[in-house]
């Protein structure tokens, strides 16, 4: 069952039920649809604690964080070398303008839009002060300072979500 730890901030939103959804590095196992995961705060120390009771994964996408601040989703189950693969042909490819979806050998991607880069990092907790699910003006502004501050871009992993 993956587990997952999340940092203070995140933690009264997965109570809430605002944030249903984390994006992860690829791991040795991946997360697959079905699957129950766990989520807690402080693993691997004294504090830990069990934000909510297991939910199980409802989906999994593998997304692409580039370093323009252009975000892609792939729907279909992509492991991490044909994600590495795809992430090298988004790279290259963005010289000339593409047009989504595009297709890479058998999988399908997908560029979100300005409004739907909006609501994934509202969707992952990154809130600007006064911003709903609906007004979420400037979340992914947000989100992209914050992964540039702690993750080496480009990003590849999978955006997992659960009920």
């Amino acid at each position: 069952m993956p587990a997952f730890n999340y940092k203070e901030r995140f933690v009264p939103l997965i109570k809430d039920r605002s944030k249903r959804q984390t994006i992860r590095a690829f791991r040795n196992y991946l997360v697959k649809k079905g699957q129950e995961l766990s989520h807690f705060y402080g693993m691997r120390t004294k504090h830990c604690t069990r934000i909510i009771e297991n939910t199980p994964c409802h989906d999994v996408a593998t997304i692409f964080i580039l370093q323009t601040g252009d975000v892609w989703l792939c729907f279909e189950e992509m492991e991490k070398p044909d994600a590495e693969w795809a992430l090298s042909f988004l790279i290259r490819a963005r010289k000339k303008p593409l047009i989504s979806p595009v297709q890479f050998k058998q999988f399908t991607l997908f560029k979100l839009s300005a409004a739907g880069k909006n609501h994934l990092a509202w969707a992952d907790g990154f809130r600007v002060d006064g911003s709903t699910e609906k007004q979420n003006d400037g979340c992914f502004d947000l989100m992209f300072r914050w992964w540039n501050q702690t993750h080496a871009l480009p990003f590849t992993g999978q955006m997992i979500k659960w009920k």
